[in-house]
């Protein structure tokens, strides 16, 4: 349960890593990344938080992977 683990991290005073999400607008999953954005940020998590169209699937993967990487190689 990730909302409860995000929770109990954010509770425990240990240091909270630094997140990258995105979800594609059509994606059935959507509506349930839009609520995880609300929690992690509530809790004062350090997001980078993304969105733009697409559905769950590889060829849309393929792509934001390229940003998922320049994210963990920033300076």
């Amino acid at each position: 349960d990730l909302y409860a683990l995000s929770k109990k991290l954010k509770e425990s005073g240990k240091p909270m890593p630094s997140l990258f999400q995105w979800c594609g607008t059509e994606d059935n999953l959507y509506p349930s990344n839009v609520e995880m954005k609300g929690h992690l940020e509530s809790l004062g998590y350090d997001l980078t938080y993304s969105e733009s169209a697409g559905i769950h699937a590889w060829e849309y993967w393929d792509e934001q992977i390229q940003n998922v990487l320049k994210w963990l190689t920033k300076e």
